[in-house]
């Protein structure tokens, strides 16, 4: 008996370094479990590249890198350490939030179509191989991006705003399949069978519109 042969293509990683980039998903996953620990409510962005692409397929041409990022869906800790995702959003805007409370209330809805510099390494997977990871953001570069924003190179991939209280809604139907599973799997959508939010869940800080104004993507700090 032998082992067969193996004809998967080796994935194409986004190159290492900084690249020009713009947030198509916001997407709240909802209450998620590790390892049947305690459930924590996660936010995922999802980035694609705007400078660097490759040919996946013939058919398609050249396309956009994908890239993604999770944190825990709070901007306030209870100790003096700010949470990771209040970091990121500051070093993407190289400007901390005010207060405490303007942290809390941001409005994550203001962040779709946003351009920004992100940061690759490539990194191992425990599973063997390696993987393109998000290690920084920063502004956009401001001489490549001059009269230019969010809007200013064509849609390739849709553009998803989601809160976990809508349920399987229109953005939900827009999601890829391995977010789509995720979601299902969260506390929100098992205990009923569909999403329950409790009074304690943090779940204003997505906003409602589907898409920044062309006047707000990049002219402004969004706080």
């Amino acid at each position: 008996m032998q082992a067969p042969i193996n004809n998967q293509k080796p994935r194409i990683l986004c190159p290492p370094g900084l690249h020009l980039c713009r947030l198509i998903q916001v997407v709240d996953l909802g209450s998620q479990r590790f390892k049947g620990g305690d459930p924590s409510r996660k936010l995922y962005f999802g980035f694609e590249t705007l400078e660097t692409g490759h040919v996946f397929k013939e058919d398609k041409g050249e396309q956009p890198f994908s890239l993604q990022t999770e944190f825990a869906f709070y901007m306030n800790s209870s100790g003096d350490k700010k949470t990771k995702l209040r970091q990121f959003v500051e070093s993407w805007f190289n400007k901390p939030f005010p207060s405490e409370d303007e942290a809390a209330a941001f409005d994550f809805s203001k962040l779709i179509g946003r351009l920004a510099g992100v940061m690759i390494a490539h990194l191992p997977k425990k599973e063997g191989g390696m993987k393109a990871q998000i290690v920084g953001i920063c502004p956009p570069d401001t001489n490549k991006i001059k009269g230019l924003d969010g809007l200013g190179w064509p849609k390739i991939n849709p553009w998803v705003l989601y809160e976990i209280d809508n349920g399987e809604d229109s953005e939900f139907a827009k999601l890829p399949n391995f977010l789509q599973s995720k979601i299902r799997e969260s506390d929100e959508f098992t205990r009923k069978g569909q999403p329950v939010v409790s009074e304690d869940d943090i779940n204003e800080q997505l906003g409602h519109s589907e898409q920044s104004s062309l006047d707000d993507l990049d002219s402004e700090v969004p706080f």
